[in-house]
Parts: structure tokens; sequence; C-alpha cells
């Protein structure tokens, strides 16, 4: 028995198979995919991703206030073929969510994953990536630049062909304390150094740290 809340979500519910995308795997769902994405109301709403195996060519490009969702057995699979386009993009993304998904690239190449940049805004604000996998493309799996307020929780990068993660501060460098001013200042190591050497403690104007549930190179 639906709740009155899941019969009111339903209506901002967008199926991509109901915009011509068919998950059989050979079929380009490029443009049907984008179509539904494109359906979302500026306020919000879901696309939904049934079983199958979604072949596209170009990436798609979200937006805010958009979630992702697909099958929980992960058999909903986004699968990039071109070698040079990313698998999604997008830019001052502010609250978007995607689950229970996997995003596959074509193992060769220089696209990306997930890229996810700023132009205007200072930073990207409230990811939430839950029971994701995204592998073998030929550059980094997932991009982002100044993600704050976000939640990874069971997300898997692995197979890519650069890093599994890049995580960019507002710089463009990825985040953490500046380099010891003196060239004799030495950062202790696990493995080199005494478990009574003391880790230096990072300055309180450090850029906050992002942390990933799952990040595997």
């Amino acid at each position: 028995m639906l709740g009155r809340e899941t019969a009111m979500a339903s209506s901002y519910w967008f199926n991509v198979m109901d915009y011509g995308a068919t998950g059989n795997g050979s079929t380009d769902d490029t443009t049907a995919i984008q179509t539904a994405i494109n359906a979302v109301p500026a306020s919000g709403g879901t696309v939904v991703f049934p079983a199958g195996t979604y072949k596209i060519s170009s990436a798609l490009v979200v937006r805010s206030n958009l979630i992702l969702q697909g099958v929980s057995d992960g058999s909903a699979v986004i699968s990039q073929s071109s070698t040079t386009a990313n698998g999604l993009s997008g830019s001052d993304i502010t609250r978007l969510t995607i689950q229970d998904l996997r995003i596959q690239g074509p193992a060769s190449g220089s696209g990306k994953g997930i890229v996810l940049t700023r132009t205007s805004n200072p930073a990207t604000v409230s990811l939430a990536f839950a029971r994701l996998t995204v592998r073998h493309f030929g550059g980094t799996g997932i991009d982002l630049s100044n993600p704050i307020v976000s939640t990874f929780d069971s997300v898997t990068s692995a197979n890519n062909g650069n890093h599994g993660w890049d995580i960019r501060g507002v710089s463009g460098e990825p985040p953490g304390p500046a380099a010891p001013s003196s060239p004799a200042t030495r950062t202790p190591s696990p493995t080199r150094d005494s478990a009574s050497t003391p880790w230096p403690t990072a300055p309180s104007s450090a850029a906050p740290r992002t942390t990933a549930a799952s990040a595997t190179r």
C-alpha cells in the first residue's frame, strides 16, 4: 500500500524508459536519458533507471536538485561507449543524489566517470552518493570540485586509468595544509618514524577535507 508521501513523490519520478531508453546495451540511449533529466523541474525530481545496461555516447549533463536512482542489486548500468566523453558532467551543483547505479567506461581513452566543476559557485554542495560503482574509464573515476556538506556511502571507484578520486579545493588543488616553509621540516612517515613521533596538526584555517567511504584506485 502506497503512503500519501510516496504517492505524491511519484508525480516527480521520471522513468528513462518512458522517454525512449531501451537498456538493452546496444541501442544508444543518450538522448532518451538526457530528455528525462531535462524534464525534471527546477524544484527537483527523481530520474529512475530500471534494470538494464544503458549505452551512452556522450556525457549526461546533470544539474541541481536531481536524484538519479538505479536498482538496489546493481543491475542498472550506465555504459559510456566513447573513449573521450565523461559519463556524467555538471557545473555549480547544489543537491545531487546518485544511488544504486553502476557507471562504466570503455576501459581506455581520456574520459572520466563523474565530473562536477564550479564556474560561479564557491563550492559543490550537498552531494549524496550511495551504493555507487564507477569503473573502467580511461581518466579519473570521480572528479569533484570543492564538495562540501556531502556524503559518500558505499562508493567504489576502481579500475580507472588515472585516479580513483580527484577532490579539489577552492584553489583547484587537493585540500589540505600548506607545505612546510622550511626544507628541514619533515612529515613523519608511519613506516619510517617511531610510533612516539606525533603527527603534525593541520592548521585551523586549512580547507575542510571531504572523505569517501570507499575510494579505490
